[in-house]
């Protein structure tokens, strides 16, 4: 029998910590926005440590986390939850035993993928604002007035069991191309589940590279959203369905 899966310890675990928030952008900047370019540095990634997915870290790590979330909530609930967040742990420490070589592995198949997916997937969702722009000169149409600066995206691998799972965090910033105003500087971080088991998965890298900018493209669209909501969203999950496309939850 399974304790629990990787995705819904973490699920759990963000609804008890989920929050609001506020717009990333006032109302008066976000009627500004019309036209963006996305800017992406080469070399973009950033590989982040999974500190469960060591045999030392996974049982440790995840059994001070749910002490953690014990003592800080003082809540019955949480002494449920508490086990699962161990028993998630036991088992990623024991799936990096059993792939030891999965990190560099998936490194090997993100780093191959084009961060231009993630820049496209934002514009694309963004063109839409041209309609609502006050100007009607056509060569300031041309010329991007606010740009989007993407300064890493982060990535760090889920734990080698169950199906693979990995999230992204991107840091972004929002500038004016008149005045180089910041308007904004956030991070948006999203956690994806395939639909495939570790084996399986890491068995057709050319496909996981496929499905890695796919979920670039993904996390574009939900940066778009961002820029353009009255509030800031709190999470961010997207999954991998039967037929290869990558959906946000």
């Amino acid at each position: 029998m399974r304790v629990v899966s990787g995705s819904m310890a973490t699920i759990i675990a963000l609804g008890m910590l989920s929050g609001c928030a506020t717009a990333l952008l006032g109302r008066e900047d976000r009627a500004q926005v019309c036209r963006v370019a996305v800017v992406v540095p080469s070399g973009p990634y950033v590989p982040r440590e999974n500190v469960l997915a060591n045999p030392a870290g996974g049982v440790t790590g995840t059994g001070l986390g749910a002490l953690a979330l014990v003592a800080a909530y003082a809540n019955p609930f949480m002494i449920f939850v508490a086990p699962m967040v161990v028993g998630h742990g036991m088992q990623c420490a024991a799936g990096s035993m059993t792939h030891p070589n999965v990190h560099a592995d998936f490194q090997a198949i993100y780093r191959s993928a084009s961060a231009q997916a993630l820049a496209q997937g934002m514009e694309r969702e963004l063109e839409a604002l041209r309609g609502g722009c006050a100007s009607t000169d056509a060569s300031r149409a041309l010329k991007p007035d606010t740009v989007v600066e993407i300064a890493s995206i982060g990535v760090m691998p889920g734990c080698a069991y169950e199906d693979w799972t990995y999230a992204v965090s991107v840091t972004w910033r929002v500038k004016r191309t008149d005045s180089g105003a910041i308007l904004a500087e956030t991070k948006t971080e999203c956690r994806h589940a395939t639909n495939r088991d570790v084996d399986d998965w890491f068995a057709h890298p050319e496909e996981g590279r496929v499905e890695f900018e796919q979920v670039l493209g993904a996390i574009g669209k939900r940066m778009a959203d961002e820029l353009t909501a009255d509030h800031k969203f709190e999470r961010c999950f997207s999954r991998t369905l039967k037929g290869s496309e990558v959906v946000l939850d």
